[in-house]
């Protein structure tokens, strides 16, 4: 599925379409012949074969014919390649199981000549030089990220009908990403059988580039990051003067300051008028610990629906403008929280980039992060296994245990009720 945007031709160049590249990447042209090509110089052998030896005027109309198609098939799309420059645009980011859209910039530089049935797919990353190996084997070796077992993403494709003289468009492809982690683009091609589809002409185009699968959201209702805000130190108050409830101290009345904030009685007994100044409310600051490879005997799955439920979160923190950190014992991840949009695609990003090694038991024994063992902080840790309220500090941390998909029904200790599903998962609290 392709979509494209023009440049228009009078007045001024758009800013977004006629931006020129900072580099210009590596192309190398090249023609193949396919199976309809070697038929067609098979067929036009013949042909010459026929007329020379009947002297027959008929076939030699016809053996020129066919080598003028053969000619002007690639002398024409030759130099309809000659003036096309394709960049491909940065990619972002997308969440397994929704789509990945990626972005060419197509240029027709040619003062005459137009563009006619172009396709862009990208190409597998180059194989590399191994000793004992054979080129062919080596290029076997080679995978593209949607080669991968099971692949990423699907293979990429877009195609252009017609792209006029002078004119530049944005063609995007789209293709569905399944799994999450970091997918390495290494270069793409352009190619086309225009017009008579006898020979293909492409332009391989080295252009590295990369991007992240974002892990899948959970379907989370967002009561347990409310709860977890509510049982942090959101209502505390600072140290620093503002428009709090907690009072600070009294200070001379200053022409401007609102007659609310006078203190009546202490005026009366001082004989001037004083002001209450309070203390501005602690922002609340709230930490996810993301407990991996909990069990020696659990799937990656426990793992994946812990990634899920964090991202979920994430995204549900964003939507509130809390500010948000995560801290992974298993790799030693720890990023402080922040609210602005770029932390939270950070996070996103470190949890879509995260890389697992073997089931084992590595996060048993793992301590609790002290960052987010502060009692400035909320804390919310969500476990690959049942819950272990024991890990952490005790009235500070609520949790969130992943259940196996054989345990159809769990009950949320202290509320009695029932969570059902494959993904269920327990809630609980560690206050007592």
């Amino acid at each position: 599925m392709a979509g494209r945007a023009r440049k228009p031709r009078g007045g001024g160049e758009s800013l977004d379409l006629a931006a020129p590249s900072a580099s210009l990447p590596r192309v190398r042209r090249r023609y193949h012949f396919g199976s309809s090509g070697f038929v067609y110089v098979f067929v036009t052998l013949l042909i010459a074969l026929g007329a020379f030896n009947s002297q027959n005027n008929l076939l030699f109309w016809a053996f020129g014919f066919s080598l003028a198609m053969l000619v002007v098939s690639g002398l024409l799309s030759g130099a309809m390649l000659m003036g096309l420059r394709v960049t491909r645009e940065r990619i972002g980011d997308a969440h397994a199981g929704d789509v990945l859209t990626i972005r060419y910039r197509v240029r027709n530089s040619n003062r005459v000549i137009p563009v006619f049935g172009l396709t862009i797919e990208e190409n597998p990353p180059p194989a590399e030089a191994t000793s004992g190996r054979s080129k062919r084997a080596s290029r076997r070796s080679a995978r593209t990220p949607a080669q991968e077992s099971p692949p990423r993403i699907d293979p990429s494709r877009a195609f252009v009908p017609h792209i006029a003289p002078r004119e530049t468009i944005i063609i995007e492809s789209r293709t569905s990403a399944h799994r999450r982690g970091p997918v390495e683009f290494a270069s793409f091609s352009v190619h086309t059988t225009f017009p008579f589809g006898i020979m293909r002409k492409s332009l391989d185009i080295h252009e590295p580039a990369s991007t992240v699968i974002l892990p899948t959201l959970a379907a989370t209702d967002g009561r347990e990051l409310e709860s977890a805000a509510l049982e942090g130190e959101s209502a505390r108050s600072s140290r620093i003067r503002g428009d709090g409830d907690e009072f600070h101290s009294l200070r001379d009345y200053i022409a401007g300051d609102n007659p609310r904030s006078i203190a009546w009685k202490a005026s009366a007994r001082r004989g001037h008028l004083l002001v209450k100044q309070s203390l501005a409310p602690s922002p609340l600051r709230l930490w996810i610990v993301l407990r991996l490879r909990v069990s020696a005997a659990q799937t990656e799955g426990f793992d994946e629906r812990a990634i899920s439920i964090a991202a979920s979160m994430i995204e549900q923190a964003r939507a509130r403008s809390i500010p948000l950190g995560l801290a992974i014992p298993l790799t030693g991840m720890s990023v402080p929280p922040r609210a602005d949009p770029a932390h939270f695609d950070r996070l996103l990003r470190e949890l879509g980039g995260l890389a697992l090694g073997p089931a084992d038991a590595r996060g048993r024994d793992l301590p609790f992060p002290l960052a987010a063992a502060s009692h400035r902080h909320a804390c919310l840790c969500i476990h690959a296994s049942g819950i272990d309220a024991a890990y952490g500090p005790v009235n500070r941390v609520r949790h969130i245990g992943v259940l196996g998909e054989t345990d159809a029904r769990a009950r949320i200790p202290g509320r009695g009720r029932l969570v059902s599903g494959d993904a269920a998962i327990t809630r609980g609290s560690s206050r007592r």
